[in-house]
């Protein structure tokens, strides 16, 4: 069973999670949490390095699983385990970012790292 803690620093040290787009794209991204415990960010990518990055007091949810509307559609997703899907919902318009972990234990790290972040259980320096 790991800790919170040590669910950070295996964020903290990187992922390669697939990012799925509503229009069917998918992109292999580097995630990571910063040192300071205060964005998520990916690489590569085509926005600027202040793009990338969803700051974690902008998090308002952490979905478990296939539910939002881009990991439903099965054109989309229908090829990954629901249990390495999560989704991450952000800002004032509830955006969705829609990732795919490599396996359910790697999911389950992101799911466990972002929940203690966004509930303030542990704080961001």
């Amino acid at each position: 069973m790991l800790t919170a803690p040590d669910c950070l620093n295996y964020m903290q040290s990187g992922s390669e999670l697939v990012k799925v787009r509503s229009n069917s794209r998918q992109y292999h991204r580097l995630f990571t949490i910063d040192k300071e415990l205060t964005e998520i960010r990916w690489q590569p990518s085509s926005k600027k390095p202040h793009k990338a990055r969803i700051p974690i007091d902008q998090i308002k949810e952490v979905r478990v699983g296939k539910n939002t509307d881009v990991l439903r559609n099965h054109d989309v997703a229908g090829s990954y385990a629901d249990e390495c899907a999560f989704s991450i919902i952000y800002g004032d318009n509830f955006e969705t970012m829609d990732l795919i972990a490599n396996s359910p234990d790697e999911a389950i790290i992101w799911v466990t790292g972002l929940t203690c972040l966004i509930s303030g259980k542990i704080r961001g320096r």
